[in-house]
């Protein structure tokens, strides 16, 4: 679960890891991953979701198995707004193509978790978004 900050239209990197949304913990005691226990990647990303569920999520089916990954996505958005207080998110990249599944769930505990500024949270228009932003930090 990969993220960006980008500030008076510049991407700040930090140290070089700024953004990284798939780190942050939003369960403390929650499954091992590369970098801490609990961490969202432990939960919803690709790896996690065939843990759990034992299928790509492309092929998951399950409204109860979305409906967990939008919450726990929300969770974690919730925790990036309630630090950086940004105007607007948007969430791109190849979980954009189950949105009509986990994005209810998501608007729902982002609500309902920390201050939550008033950013929007919108779909990225292009499902690579994030492929064509890599790429536009080599030039």
């Amino acid at each position: 679960i990969g993220g960006g900050v980008v500030i008076n239209s510049k991407m700040y990197l930090g140290r070089g890891n700024a953004g990284e949304l798939g780190s942050c913990t939003i369960k403390y005691d929650g499954p091992k991953s590369k970098f801490n226990n609990g961490s969202l990647d432990s939960f919803i990303s690709t790896k996690a979701i065939k843990r759990d569920y034992g299928k790509e999520p492309i092929s998951l089916k399950s409204k109860k198995a979305w409906n967990s990954i939008g919450s726990k996505l929300g969770i974690g958005i919730s925790n990036m707004v309630n630090a950086l207080d940004p105007d607007v998110v948007v969430i791109g990249g190849r979980i954009t193509g189950a949105w009509k599944f986990f994005s209810k769930k998501m608007m729902e505990a982002y609500k309902e978790s920390g201050f939550n500024s008033g950013a929007k949270l919108v779909k990225a228009e292009l499902e690579e978004a994030n492929v064509i932003g890599a790429a536009s930090l080599v030039k």
